[in-house]
């Protein structure tokens, strides 16, 4: 039995819904369904009598209830017993180093909503350039490193924070770009622009498009000396040309009619965020205490965030054991299992065969829901 799945039964007792208790944590339908059945496999007995209009407590799902309203009652006193012990702690502030798009999208509200629940700790946030941050990290000048994309450095400890979502944008009213070239990633057409190489943004979206046997060095029509998601999008609309970033930078220009949205029906790309701390170096209680603030901050409604750490293959008994190196999957870390040619799931086609939506692991995190793999070595 697991504290997540403890969660999603008592909500959905509280609501007497499984699809209203899937909203409320931003889960889906089905999702829920998995997770309730999965428990009621552990206990043996059912926990929930289906009716049309929704679900009640059977006797035996009764008790389980009354224990988790103890269970969860416990959580709260333990986490005011943390939160006294953090606000009586003689470390009254950390500084955190971030990234551009973390810096200015996401860190700002949760630093606000950190310092209101911990009034006397004071979060000190930098903003520079991506191979930057781990610099400064590694020469002590900020305590923990905020990042994104693809990171290689044994220096460092990483932890999982979410994803997003690389979506392909352009100018609205571009007569020379071709919707239907880019929708199917031919981009003869109109001028690609990108940040520096170095961006985790830029190495995402090489990775990808080398999945698709797409060499953007080949390309003449790639511009990649632009430093900041700021200009970038300026440059699109000014030029008439295309980009790929993450959906929470470009999101009210999409709204707004200033960028267009081109939907890629071969292609998905997901940015992971990292949290990233020295090897063998303290971190005050403060600073683990806001990775967790920002991990389970629910403000970020756009983020595609993890909700287990137990392996696909663990969960769907995967012929492929415990990912192994031949296993496409483990190959190409980042990608859902869904999306990746080659695997026991989809064939070596990539097309579906079928047994996504029996999948257990696709009924909670599908819905273009990715399975992070670098976190199960």
């Amino acid at each position: 039995m697991r504290f997540d799945q403890l969660k999603i039964f008592k909500e959905a007792a509280d609501l007497q819904s499984f699809s209203k208790a899937g909203k409320k944590l931003h889960l889906t339908q089905p999702g829920v369904s998995s997770q309730i059945n999965s428990l009621e496999k552990t206990i043996g007995i059912p926990l929930f009598d289906r009716h049309t209009h929704g679900v009640s407590l059977t006797e035996i799902g009764q008790i389980v209830y009354n224990f988790s309203v103890d269970v969860f009652d416990l959580h709260k006193k333990m986490e005011q017993q943390i939160d006294a012990i953090i606000s009586s702690s003689d470390v009254k502030k950390i500084t955190i180093g971030s990234t551009h798009i973390l810096g200015t999208y996401y860190l700002p509200l949760d630093i606000l909503d950190f310092e209101k629940k911990y009034p006397h700790i004071t979060v000190e946030l930098k903003v520079m350039d991506d191979h930057e941050v781990l610099t400064a990290l590694k020469e002590k000048k900020i305590d923990i490193a905020f990042i994104e994309g693809p990171v290689q450095d044994d220096t460092v400890d990483l932890h999982l924070l979410a994803f997003d979502e690389l979506v392909l944008v352009a100018s609205k009213n571009d007569p020379v770009l071709d919707a239907t070239a880019l929708s199917n990633l031919d981009f003869k057409k109109g001028q690609l622009l990108m940040l520096e190489k170095s961006f985790g943004i830029s190495k995402t979206l090489l990775e990808g498009l080398e999945q698709h046997t797409i060499d953007l060095h080949t390309c003449s029509n790639v511009k990649s000396n632009l430093s900041n998601i700021h200009s970038l999008k300026i440059a699109i609309n000014a030029i008439g040309a295309f980009s790929f970033l993450p959906r929470i930078t470009v999101q009210n220009e999409i709204r707004f009619g200033i960028l267009e949205e081109f939907p890629m029906p071969q292609m998905q790309l997901f940015i992971p965020y990292w949290a990233a701390t020295l090897k063998e170096s303290h971190i005050p209680i403060i600073g683990t205490r806001f990775i967790q603030f920002f991990s389970l901050n629910q403000n970020h409604d756009l983020i595609k965030d993890i909700q287990t750490k137990i392996p696909c293959w663990e969960l769907t008994n995967c012929s492929i054991k415990y990912g192994g190196s031949e296993c496409e999957v483990y190959k190409n870390q980042c990608f859902p299992c869904w999306t990746v040619k080659g695997t026991p799931c989809k064939g070596p086609s990539g097309l579906d065969t079928g047994r996504c939506h029996n999948c257990e692991v696709y009924l909670k995190h599908g819905e273009n829901r990715p399975i992070l793999i670098t976190q199960f070595r």
